[in-house]
């Protein structure tokens, strides 16, 4: 039997496992991602031969989906693959693959909420700039949530994950806008969400 695909398993959580692994050959082959994966997808596992007294039997006790990369980032992921049915790697860093998972969701709040009838494709081209809509202090909501999401995966604190334009965010989109030459009104309209996005 050969395997094309092998993952080595860091930590076992109530219903799910966070993995680091790669496909080994074959016409796919890729560079090793963590990921975090159910318990039900894994189809066979096997465990070392330790000897006796060997400490790396040992599981590590500290090791989380949180200490790898960014909790915060790693809370973003979870909401973008279980509201939207994304399959991005949960690792807590923000790459191309969360970026354009964002915008997807973006794309597809301006798609229910205004009719903006955009392609979702991750991609913040013409047709999407145009079509972002201003929001500000007291709007609520998963296009909110994509806003805070933004924030968030770059760094800025939005005092809560939570869909609710307050104070906290706010004050993250000021933040943002001034470090990035933008008018700090607090509004996150298409200047904002393009460069956030872009």
């Amino acid at each position: 039997m050969c395997f094309d695909h092998v993952e080595l398993c860091l930590k076992v959580f109530d219903d799910t496992i966070l993995s680091i692994g790669a496909n080994n050959g074959g016409y796919e082959c890729d560079d090793f991602q963590i990921k975090t994966r159910s318990r039900s997808d894994i189809s066979a596992c096997a465990r070392p031969k330790y000897a006796d007294g060997d400490s790396s039997s040992e599981p590590a006790e500290d090791i989380t989906p949180a200490a790898i990369g960014d909790a915060e980032v790693n809370e973003v992921q979870r909401w973008l693959n279980s509201y939207y049915g994304f399959d991005i790697y949960i690792d807590g860093i923000y790459g191309s693959q969360t970026r354009a998972a964002l915008t997807m969701a973006m794309q597809t709040e301006l798609n229910e909420q205004f009719g903006a009838d955009l392609d979702v494709d991750g991609i913040c081209g013409p047709a999407t700039r145009a079509a972002i809509q201003n929001i500000s202090n007291g709007a609520r909501g998963n296009y909110t949530k994509t806003l805070q999401g933004f924030l968030i995966c770059n760094g800025y604190d939005t005092n809560g994950f939570d869909g609710i334009f307050g104070s906290g965010t706010e004050n993250a989109v000021v933040q943002y806008q001034n470090d990035n030459g933008l008018v700090a009104d607090g509004i996150a309209g298409p200047a904002t969400f393009s460069s956030l996005c872009g």
